[in-house]
């Protein structure tokens, strides 16, 4: 039997399963949506549900938690990957 991944949302601090979140690492500077949990660096996870990533679009949160730069297209593709 295998063991349940609980990983915590950046946004939410709910720890859920690793399946119920988006993993997204920062790769040369760049924040990329890791659909396979495999890129390298530091990995970083939202919920899958639309209201929060809507929620961290308006208010800018994961540029803020994070302090980089963080493009509408970013979100944009989080949106696509959840929808």
């Amino acid at each position: 039997m295998k063991k349940e991944v609980k990983r915590l949302c950046l946004i939410t601090k709910e720890s859920k399963d690793v399946k119920d979140l988006v993993r997204f690492t920062l790769l040369d500077g760049a924040l990329v949506v890791d659909p396979t949990h495999k890129l390298g660096g530091r990995g970083y996870y939202i919920s899958k549900d639309i209201e929060v990533i809507n929620k961290a679009k308006e208010k800018n949160l994961i540029s803020k938690i994070l302090k980089v730069n963080v493009t509408s297209d970013f979100y944009d593709e989080l949106l696509k990957y959840v929808r």
